[in-house]
């Protein structure tokens, strides 16, 4: 006969990972002593969701130890999320045979709302469909965005789905910044004097300074050069003043920028990242 030892069976694992215990089969004659030396065959699925032992093989054969255990090399599952499904143990002539109930676990994140349209200034709501294969999630998975237009922002509810999640819905909501200087979203106030001009009339009042100073002060009453001097100092003061303005309203928080986006989610769960898009139109 063959029997099982109580070890390998059930067991999950994620996508792409071996499983931690070795698959073992012990064998016995007909008075339930254990038989030394015959060689068990351990058979995965051929396709679907499966695994493989060292050299990507299928199908090992290992034979039994002095205490009737044959116990398998490592076993990997494959790309495939899904089971439970059936690894066997068996041995040419006896009837009986091991099944091992193992599997892969695998998920996916999915738009439900793909498309969605915003007023710069609002916030909106994506919901996703997060899916599990081959049972519950063994490690904690995360959400996030990438790919946000300029001044946006993304959450999710729940923020995070605990280790032994299934399948459920996750929330994005995405919010938009509204143009804070009141103007159309994505336009700016620019200043409007040409930097060459700012210059230009920076020099002239600094001449004008200069020269009520200077020579023109030969010529010109006391009281009538203070007078320039003054006149020359506050056109140089408005016009460095109007420059800075006009450069920090043009910092100023523009707004998202009107536009159509393509939205990357991401979940993580251990080493495994699935992706889904979604598409943002601001207005």
């Amino acid at each position: 006969t063959v029997g099982g030892t109580g070890s390998g069976t059930p067991q999950s694992t994620t996508i792409n990972t071996a499983f931690a215990l070795p698959l073992r089969a012990t064998v016995k004659d007909s008075g339930s002593n254990p038989v030394l030396g015959v060689t068990v065959t351990f058979t995965a699925p051929g396709s679907g969701a499966s695994g493989t032992f060292p050299g990507a093989l299928t199908t090992v054969q290992v034979v039994t130890d002095a205490a009737g255990v044959a116990t398998s090399p490592v076993f990997t599952a494959n790309g495939t999320g899904g089971g439970p499904y059936n690894v066997t143990a068996s041995v040419s002539g006896i009837a009986g045979m091991i099944n091992y109930a193992l599997s892969n676990i695998d998920f996916h994140i999915s738009a439900v709302t793909g498309s969605q349209t915003v007023t710069a200034g609002g916030t909106l709501n994506f919901t996703l469909n997060f899916t599990v294969d081959g049972g519950s999630t063994l490690s904690p998975t995360t959400f996030s965005c990438q790919n946000l237009p300029t001044l946006t922002m993304c959450t999710f509810n729940p923020a995070s789905e605990p280790t032994g999640s299934v399948t459920s819905q996750v929330t994005m909501s995405v919010a938009t910044a509204a143009n804070s200087a009141g103007l159309p979203a994505g336009r700016g106030i620019r200043f409007r004097v040409p930097p060459s001009k700012v210059l230009a009339s920076l020099l002239a009042a600094l001449v004008m300074v200069l020269l009520s100073l200077s020579s023109f002060a030969v010529r010109v009453p006391v009281l009538v050069r203070l007078q320039v001097g003054k006149l020359g100092m506050l056109a140089a003061l408005l016009l460095i003043t109007g420059t800075i303005v006009g450069c920090a309203t043009n910092g100023a928080n523009q707004g998202t920028p009107p536009g159509t986006y393509t939205i990357t989610v991401t979940a993580t769960s251990g080493t495994v990242q699935r992706t889904t898009t979604v598409s943002l139109t601001v207005q």
